[in-house]
């Protein structure tokens, strides 16, 4: 299959503290951890984001799209 065509796009998203606790307690790896031990996680990374990066965080995202012409 020949390609016909690609492009690759960046972003960056920022989360408050609380935001990104909601965010991984919707990872499946994390929700696996049980609740108390998946407490304990969130709230050490709440603090440190906190505490350390002014209660903000950042998270780089790249997408790179492919397109290919099907042979028939």
């Amino acid at each position: 299959m020949p390609l016909i065509g690609q492009a690759h796009f960046e972003r960056r998203i920022e989360y408050s503290a609380d935001q990104y606790i909601g965010l991984l307690n919707t990872f499946s790896d994390h929700v696996a951890l049980g609740d108390e031990r998946l407490e304990r996680l969130c709230l050490g990374i709440h603090q440190l984001i906190n505490r350390r990066f002014n209660g903000w965080v950042q998270k780089d995202l790249t997408t790179e799209v492919y397109l290919y012409q099907a042979s028939c």
